[in-house]
């Protein structure tokens, strides 16, 4: 999504600027996690002082210019993280914004949806927190999108911020619905995430997972949530996430690293995809080899939300227990 989505242009620069760097094939290993993060570091700080309604602020049109990503990438270091990254000066910049001052607030919901045909949607909303304002009128739910504006109109130096608040203005988001194709132009995966501004981290991971890794739906979703919103290196506090693996990847320098408990934090939530296999056996069809064809899909959900995937029944006789007398599925993630 375009702006005043600010996903497309922030996750489309983090995957420019890592796309030298050699990330897998193994996943998660300390060198990946700081490499993503330090170009998320890179990409949101443009998207922070940059991106708003292009209605009201106009947007720089050269923030995926290769030659301006590349300038970026020098900044990468692979061995030491930035306490900060600061943002560049992109292509097509009409004026120099002030510093941004947008609390955001999660809130956001995600499914993503592949019937018979193989017709696609992922679909992200949001009215802000969960219930928008607390206030019904004509049967809906008023939002609570105000809190997505800055809540100054320019900075200490006096500069407009592109994301203030104005009538008739459309406050930015994060959503980032994301369809990935194969390269003989087939749907490869849909992926897309609730959680606010960390979207654009769990979409991230949910690609380079797919991409670099070569993982199914459900190993991507089951790898803890990581990543940088232009500040220090977060990761979810996972089993995975205490042990040795962050503190590997933080010790190369910069910012302490910040956990974040999935039951306090709502922003920090896994992506949700849905891959067609093209022949490849996810672990839940394993047990059933000839249900396996190309164009199967294979589903997965965040294990930290409490909800599951859910999709057409398989049959019984592969040794899926029947619950709660349910008969069919669609599929869908439930959210």
């Amino acid at each position: 999504m375009g702006p005043p989505s600010s996903a497309a242009l922030t996750v489309g620069a983090t995957l420019s600027l890592l796309e030298p760097f050699t990330l897998g094939p193994t996943p998660m290993t300390p060198a990946a996690l700081h490499l993503i993060a330090e170009a998320e570091k890179l990409a949101f700080a443009d998207r922070d002082r940059y991106i708003a309604d292009p209605d009201a602020a106009p947007v720089p049109t050269g923030m995926l210019d290769r030659n301006y990503l590349a300038q970026r990438r020098s900044l990468i270091n692979p061995s030491i993280a930035m306490p900060k990254a600061e943002p560049g000066v992109p292509p097509g910049l009409p004026a120099r914004s002030g510093i941004d001052a947008t609390a955001e607030v999660p809130g956001t919901s995600h499914f993503a949806v592949v019937d018979a045909q193989g017709n696609a949607v992922a679909m992200t909303t949001t009215i802000e927190q969960g219930f928008g304002t607390h206030r019904m009128a004509a049967g809906f739910l008023l939002n609570n999108e105000l809190t997505d504006f800055s809540i100054r109109p320019v900075d200490e130096q006096g500069r407009a911020i592109a994301n203030a608040i104005a009538p008739g203005k459309r406050p930015r988001s994060s959503m980032a619905p994301t369809f990935i194709f194969g390269p003989n132009g087939r749907l490869k995966a849909i992926v897309g995430s609730a959680g606010g501004s960390a979207i654009i981290l769990h979409v991230v991971k949910a690609i380079v997972g797919i991409v670099d890794w070569n993982l199914d739906a459900q190993q991507v979703a089951d790898l803890p949530n990581f990543g940088s919103r232009s500040g220090p290196f977060e990761i979810v506090h996972t089993a995975v996430a205490q042990g040795e693996l962050p503190a590997q990847a933080i010790r190369r320098g910069g910012p302490a690293l910040r956990h974040l408990r999935p039951d306090l934090a709502l922003g920090v939530e896994g992506a949700d995809l849905v891959i067609d296999q093209e022949g490849v056996v996810p672990r839940h069809h394993r047990r059933c080899p000839e249900r396996v064809e190309a164009g199967q899909v294979s589903l997965g959900d965040d294990p930290q939300r409490a909800r599951r995937p859910l999709g057409q029944r398989r049959r019984r006789r592969c040794g899926e227990r029947r619950r709660g007398g349910r008969k069919d599925r669609p599929t869908m993630h439930d959210h």
